[in-house]
């Protein structure tokens, strides 16, 4: 690597030109980037540094730097510190004048980090904020645009955590342990049989490592939360290059200990996370759509560098809920890693809904469909309701990606060869069959496992449909309820729920929610009308499922007893989790298998009734009336809303499980598909 020029000038800081801006001069070629010679010195208390310009292919002896521009350590920390800006001296490449540059705080912690251990293994330092010039969109669009090339082409990225503390401290006391080639078997050689439960004794054993103190896995929940784990750059970050180190402070890890530590921690992150057991188990969930990403997301990106290379590209729907301070960059910031990434033009100077709606417009009427979010969640103004809105999360998940691929609702023929035109770009023309319409509407997710009376109202919604419904599918009307509630699958295969493992689980869910209800309201009037409806309910049903009235008191009496909801908020060691004893232990044990497919299949959506006597799962934001379509091609029927002026267009609301219609007998009747518009 060469310097342009052969005239390199570093000015001391108290000279006249340290005190003006650095002017960046344009890079020579469109393909070439500037580099930072890792000679950094300090003059009069500021970093001094000199740029070079290169080219980026593999012959390059670069190494990236991956870091968070904000705070790195999470919530909770000083926010206000990391707001801070640091001058440091910036000259090259070739004769270009010095001048300052100012950079965040934690960009300038690492420079002094890399100042203090003058490693001597590292050449040349490719950093963003430092290396394009952000002034110039034209460049920066050009530079974003070469990322896969940036990275791919490096020696190594070094992804910097920020400062060490306690929590670092303790966490790199366990890393040294996963750095190991066979991890992923030996971890494997910890699982209970086949099933997904980890005997973490065997885990530890196997790994030739000693089961950590309490205080050492609360600590490394605590350094997971550091921020750079979700950046929407980390993905592609961590994937391009060849190697890969962690540094936190002065300690140094290889990037593949990080991934091996959040496999590890997956079952302590569990306990962190579920919306039901924060209270059978004193813990409190921690960031819960987060944490998730960390622990299903990235243990991919890191540990499975060798699939992506060979061609399994990553959609940028799995990305959605990392953090980025552009929101186009939810979308540029995964080039490197999409399919269509090289059909994009990154332009920073277009809306953010034009980014995406041309994005849209690149993909498959299914891609799109499948990855929309609850509507009552999207931000971006101005956006078709059929193009994902990716600066929000994409919940619920997509039952799809959850097993349910074997539905097949509207794939009933044949329309590969089908294109339906439009003249406003704007608008989604589809084929289409309404088939049915929301008739009453039960409770959501969030009011089924935030109180006692939602699972109730959804019950009394069965109860009151009874003499709607058609005979039930599945030997009783409670069995077809609980069913639907998880779009009658386990949510990690095709296969069907098995009645007699997951009927009893569901009992024991239905038990616990309506007995944590009971033990924490102080008013009692619902009581005696909620006992008469279950008693009506198993009598006209005859059901096997529903929970006993007594064994609900009893639960209830025991909740009572052991204080089950505890306010601390802080998180608990699996080791220190007390589910009590007796029958609390037993309900919380026996409803966990319902419970994971019930937070796979229902979260963000909501139970209805159709006009035909159906029962469903759909969008929680539907209401009665709106519409239930089979679209041609697509798996699962959608919720459709009738737009304001009409004119047969309409809204999307999101895709729906309706009992009796997911196998194509839709389009199997007299109804014709006709052409619909989405707006």
């Amino acid at each position: 690597m060469t310097s342009t020029t052969a005239t390199t000038r570093l000015a001391s800081a108290d000279s006249e030109e340290s005190h003006k801006p650095y002017q960046y001069q344009d890079l020579t070629e469109p393909n070439r980037i500037r580099v930072i010679g890792t000679k950094i010195t300090r003059e009069n208390g500021e970093l001094s540094c000199q740029l070079y310009e290169t080219t980026a292919d593999p012959s390059s002896t670069y190494h990236c730097l991956s870091y968070t521009w904000g705070n790195p350590l999470g919530s909770g920390s000083e926010s206000d510190i990391w707001l801070q800006t640091h001058r440091i001296q910036v000259s090259g490449p070739g004769p270009a004048d010095c001048g300052y540059l100012l950079v965040g705080r934690n960009l300038h912690d690492f420079l002094e980090e890399f100042e203090r251990c003058e490693p001597d293994d590292i050449e040349y330092l490719w950093i963003d904020a430092i290396c394009i010039n952000q002034n110039n969109l034209d460049e920066r669009a050009a530079q974003v645009g070469f990322m896969n090339a940036i990275y791919t082409n490096c020696r190594a990225v070094i992804v910097w955590f920020g400062v060490d503390d306690d929590n670092a401290a303790a966490a790199f006391t366990m890393l040294p342990h996963l750095d190991i080639s066979d991890y992923t078997s030996k971890f494997r050689g910890g699982l209970r049989g086949d099933s997904a439960a980890v005997d973490m004794p065997r885990v530890y054993a196997a790994l030739n490592m000693p089961q950590p103190p309490a205080d050492v896995l609360l600590s490394a929940a605590r350094f997971l939360r550091r921020s750079w784990l979700y950046r929407v750059w980390t993905l592609q970050e961590t994937m391009l290059p060849r190697e890969g180190m962690l540094w936190c402070g002065s300690l140094r890890t290889p990037l593949r200990s990080l991934g091996h530590l959040i496999s590890l921690m997956r079952g302590f992150l569990d306990v962190q996370l579920h919306p039901v057991l924060r209270n059978a188990r004193r813990g409190q969930p921690d960031r819960v759509g987060r944490a998730q990403n960390l622990r299903d997301t990235f243990q991919r990106i890191v540990l499975s560098r060798t699939k992506f290379l060979k061609g399994a590209m990553t959609d940028v729907s799995r990305a959605r809920d990392n953090d980025c301070t552009d929101p186009r960059d939810k979308l540029y910031g995964l080039l490197g890693m999409m399919k269509e990434g090289g059909a994009v033009t990154v332009d920073y100077t277009k809306p953010v809904e034009d980014v995406y709606l041309e994005w849209a417009r690149m993909r498959s009427l299914i891609d799109n469909l499948i990855h929309l979010e609850d509507p009552s969640t999207r931000v971006t103004a101005g956006l078709p309701s059929w193009v994902p809105d990716l600066c929000v999360p994409q919940l619920p998940r997509p039952w799809p990606t959850q097993g349910g691929w074997m539905y097949t609702a509207g794939t009933a023929g044949d329309f590969q060869d089908l294109q339906l035109e439009s003249a406003d770009p704007r608008i989604l023309p589809l084929l289409a069959l309404e088939e049915d319409k929301v008739a009453a509407i039960g409770a959501s997710y969030h009011e089924t496992i935030e109180g006692g009376d939602g699972l109730l109202s959804s019950l009394n919604l069965l109860h009151d449909q009874l003499d709607n419904l058609g005979a039930p599918v599945h030997g009783d009307h409670v069995e077809d309820f609980w069913r639907t509630l998880i779009a009658n699958l386990p949510g990690n295969s095709p296969r069907h729920p098995e009645s007699d493992e997951f009927g009893p689980s569901f009992r024991s869910l239905a038990r616990h929610i309506i007995a944590l209800h009971m033990a924490e309201e102080e008013s009692s009037d619902w009581v005696a009308p909620a006992r008469s409806m279950l008693v009506k309910l198993g009598r006209a049903t005859n059901a096997r499922h529903l929970p006993d009235w007594d064994e609900i008191l009893q639960l209830a009496e025991a909740l009572r007893a052991q204080g089950a909801n505890d306010e601390s908020g802080e998180v608990v060691a699996p080791a220190a989790v007390d589910v009590g004893g007796g029958v609390v232990k037993d309900v919380v044990e026996a409803m966990e298998v319902y419970l994971t497919s019930f937070d796979r299949m229902f979260f963000r959506r909501r139970f209805f009734v159709t006009t035909k006597g159906r029962l469903a799962v759909g969008p929680q934001v539907l209401t009665p009336g709106d519409r239930v379509f089979v679209i041609a091609g697509c798996r699962y029927p959608y919720v459709l809303r009738e737009s304001d002026g009409g004119n047969n267009r309409y809204r999307i609301l999101g895709e729906a499980y309706v009992q009796g219609i997911m196998f194509g007998e839709a389009l199997e009747g007299e109804g014709r598909l006709q052409r619909v518009e989405i707006e």
